[in-house]
């Protein structure tokens, strides 16, 4: 759960691949958060920076863009993971969270 609420904006198009998405980015918040108890992270730490989508959940976000030329889809692919990456944090009752604004919204796991 986050320290401090934040609107949630619902990304739509995904319904029938919101709860494969979902799991995906909570084991990656999970994996994260074992191997960096202490440290933040942002979508693109999870996602982003070379992560290959294809064979994945998140395929589902990129090709829901389709029709758009190759850097628009990624962009707008990342902003839907960003939203749904701050639900995953927000719906998590094992963990605190403080959001922290960078250019990119950043997370804090915080110690139980």
């Amino acid at each position: 759960m986050l320290t401090r609420p934040k609107k949630i904006r619902r990304v739509s198009g995904l319904d029938a691949h919101l709860q494969e998405i979902m799991d995906d980015l909570r084991e990656r918040v999970n994996e994260w958060c074992s191997r960096n108890p202490t440290r933040p992270f942002a979508a693109r730490d999870l996602v982003g920076h070379g992560h290959n989508w294809r064979g994945t959940p998140l395929w589902a976000v990129y090709t829901k863009h389709s029709g758009k030329p190759h850097e628009k889809r990624v962009k707008q692919a990342g902003r839907d993971v960003g939203w749904l990456l701050l639900r995953v944090v927000n719906d998590d009752q094992r963990r605190t969270f403080r959001p922290e604004h960078h250019y990119v919204m950043h997370y804090r796991p915080l110690p139980s």
